[in-house]
């Protein structure tokens, strides 16, 4: 569907040591997207001892956008231009899971093995036609823009991952427990990319390989875990270690340079819960746990995405993974009408992978970097409460505050306070009609170089339902009485300050209609445990655009 135009700003004062200039730049952008999403299970349980899943899923879509934006240069670089570009963005996903669930005669133990494959293609290309060109710019290779000079990229960045896992459950007795496990992750990602333009003065397309920036990036990841669980009385003791091999192999592929790299290291993770009943309803629990934290492809891919010439992004190839250490504290109640749940932690990273922004030869070069050192604490409050059948209301949200500081720039360094906040009220009426309204407001991340601007949200709500609940019909409505969501975002750094300004179209009006098929009497049973991989970490949003919202076990 089609979405009305965007509009942003873009002004960026560089000085000293830069040479003194001052860019503008005005966008306006329209785009339309569509996708597709599938998924399906089977449960298979031929005794009580035995328990078979299968499921699998697929999505995926295209997003499209035209936009135009006029640039203007003055001070050490003088120029101007305006520039058309059009973009075609795919998405997608697959995935395939088998589980197969072992139990015995002892009450709790249990055998599970299960198998994921993963697999996530995407990809882009662009276009972008520059015509009304004033005075000196040179584009990433070299070579002076002039009227009609023409830039075509496409980037196919995709990722395969397959994983095996075993996990042991055994209840010595009714206040130990002992699990292991093991598990296995073959992970794959490529990066190619391809880029041409048009030579005007030759009147033809050419290939440009000087600008040759692929990525074949292989991970191996071997590991074992044990774990203790003691319970007695009103006092729970769970602990248990981890450890990983990592086989690392990296095969960066430029027009300067063919390079290898080949990493093997081992990682103890260990963690260690402690909890406390202090009534049939309320459970106190202490905590820590370390995490380890991979590059995905997105901040690893090397491609250099210069749709914007003067604004221009890329991953690094040279990422290593993080690790976090947490402990966290945390007080939980719940009745039958309120429900409260509250953690307060402290979380510590000292190669925290990090977005940040440089200025090099007019150009600014948004990238990431293992340069952060980042501290939080923060508190995260959820509650709900349903008097009645007929109203339910929730609150949940979160503030903490962030220290961020560079490992190899001092300078470098933020601080702040930041927080988001969800709230929502539902009503039940009979005849299976139900209102809801939910609104929510995010305060600006913390990042080591940008502050952005807070922005909110609010949504209305009808549904009903038909047949014995076959047919839903829903109406909903979000920002219905603003047009634009307006947002600020400012990024300093050595030698530049930049500051952007988006008018993003979020109010949209969406109708629905959902209708089930056959009558499922009973939902379908599943595994204790299966495989659930969160050691990937993706990229933020680059440090020049901020965090701009979207329109409308082992």
């Amino acid at each position: 569907h089609a979405r009305p135009a965007s509009e942003s700003s873009f002004e960026r004062e560089d000085r000293s040591p830069n040479p003194e200039n001052m860019l503008t730049q005005k966008s306006s952008a329209k785009s339309d997207g569509n996708g597709l999403y599938l998924d399906g299970s089977i449960s298979f349980e031929p005794d009580t001892m035995n328990l078979f899943n299968l499921s699998a899923s697929r999505y995926g879509g295209t997003f499209n956008s035209l936009s135009d934006q006029v640039a203007r240069s003055t001070g050490a670089r003088t120029y101007s231009y305006d520039l058309h570009s059009r973009s075609v963005s795919e998405y997608g996903g697959i995935n395939l899971s088998a589980d197969y669930q072992r139990s015995f005669k002892k009450k709790g133990e249990m055998l599970t093995m299960s198998y994921r494959f993963e697999k996530n293609p995407s990809g882009s290309e662009y276009e972008s036609e520059y015509n009304h060109v004033e005075g000196d710019f040179y584009e990433g290779n070299g070579r002076k823009l002039e009227d009609g000079y023409r830039l075509k990229s496409v980037n196919d960045p995709r990722g395969t991952e397959h994983t095996a896992q075993i996990d042991y459950v055994n209840p010595l007795h009714p206040k130990h427990e002992l699990e292991a496990g093991l598990k296995y992750i073959f992970r794959d990602n490529i990066s190619r990319g391809e880029y041409t333009y048009y030579d005007v003065q030759n009147a033809a397309w050419f290939d440009d390989p000087s600008r040759k920036n692929d990525l074949d990036h292989g991970q191996r990841i071997a590991s074992g875990y044990a774990g203790y669980f003691f319970k007695t009385g009103k006092i729970g003791i769970k602990t248990g270690l981890r450890g990983e091999y990592t086989d690392q192999n990296i095969h960066f592929m430029s027009a300067k340079n063919d390079t290898t790299v080949q990493t093997h290291f081992f990682d103890l993770v260990p963690t260690l819960t402690f909890s406390y009943q202090l009534g049939m309803t309320q459970t106190v629990r202490l905590g820590y746990n370390m995490r380890i934290s991979r590059p995905g492809i997105w901040v690893l891919n090397p491609y250099v995405n210069d749709a914007n010439p003067s604004d221009i992004s890329y991953g690094n190839p040279d990422l290593d993974s993080e690790q976090s250490h947490n402990f966290n504290i945390n007080y939980g109640s719940f009745s039958q009408k309120i429900n409260f749940n509250a953690t307060l932690s402290y979380t510590y990273t000292n190669n925290s992978i990090s977005s940040y922004s440089f200025v090099k030869d007019g150009v600014t070069n948004n990238t990431y970097a293992n340069i952060g050192k980042n501290q939080y604490v923060g508190l995260n409050v959820y509650g709900s409460w349903s008097p009645s059948q007929l109203l339910r209301a929730y609150l949940n949200g979160n503030i903490g505050y962030t220290d961020l500081q560079s490992n190899e720039n001092n300078s470098l360094r933020n601080s702040g306070i930041s927080g988001q906040a969800f709230t929502g009220l539902t009503f039940t009426f009979p005849k299976e009609f139900r209102l809801s309204a939910n609104g929510g407001v995010f305060s600006s991340n913390v990042e080591l170089q940008t502050t952005q601007s807070a922005y909110y949200f609010y949504s209305l709500n009808a549904t009903k339902s038909f047949f014995d609940k076959k047919l839903d019909i829903g109406l909903s409505a979000n920002n219905i009485f603003g047009k634009y969501l307006r947002l600020n975002s400012t990024t300093e750094g050595e030698g530049f300050r930049q500051k952007s300004i988006y008018n993003i179209p979020m109010r949209t009006l969406r109708l629905s209609i959902t209708y089930r098929f056959g009558d499922l009497k009973t939902s379908i049973k599943k595994v204790n445990r299966t495989i659930s991989n969160d050691d990937v970490k993706g990229g933020e949003s680059s440090q020049g655009q901020g965090n701009v919202p979207a329109s409308g076990s082992n």
